[in-house]
């Protein structure tokens, strides 16, 4: 099935990972969320398909430093000028 590219704003992420806006900075800030795209003068999202790698990782029990690799990975990927396939990220 091939990836939705679309952004999300805070409270959609806030809602996916179920935790509040405090915790969803405090987890970029440690490293262990992605930092956010700027989107406007005064507004940023996520990447949809970066939340699902956060998300499946979590789920799949991804220990801290396997999620501070992983959102390297997204990170470094963004300046990729080819489209990748978030499945080939390995964690």
């Amino acid at each position: 099935m091939p990836h939705t590219r679309s952004l999300l704003r805070r409270p959609e992420v806030e809602r996916r990972i179920g935790c509040s806006r405090a915790s969803v900075y405090a987890d970029i800030a440690a490293g262990l969320l992605p930092r956010p795209v700027k989107i406007g003068q005064r507004a940023v999202a996520w990447p949809s398909h970066e939340i699902d790698a956060v998300i499946n990782a979590l789920t799949a029990g991804a220990t801290p430093e396997e999620m501070y690799a992983l959102v390297n990975q997204l990170h470094a990927a963004r300046t990729v000028t080819e489209s990748i396939n978030v499945d080939d990220i390995c964690f």
